[in-house]
């Protein structure tokens, strides 16, 4: 159980360094791949919804695979 906990705080904090890298070195990234305030915003928002999508995919699978009984 305590290995689940484990893997399950590693995978939610690695979900949330992505977004927290791209929001640091989004001024380097639109500088190097030229890209207009609208399209950094498109990239960002993309990180995001896929985030969402993923959550609602992967969400109910892991209530019937890893929910531990009461």
């Amino acid at each position: 159980m305590a290995r689940r906990r484990a893997l399950a705080t590693a995978l939610n904090a690695l979900d949330g360094f992505d977004v927290l890298a791209m929001a640091f070195t989004s001024a380097r990234v639109s500088k190097d791949f030229g890209l207009t305030g609208g399209e950094l915003g498109m990239l960002l928002s993309a990180g995001l919804v896929g985030m969402a999508i993923g959550s609602l995919v992967l969400g109910p699978i892991a209530d019937r695979l890893g929910a531990a009984p009461s």
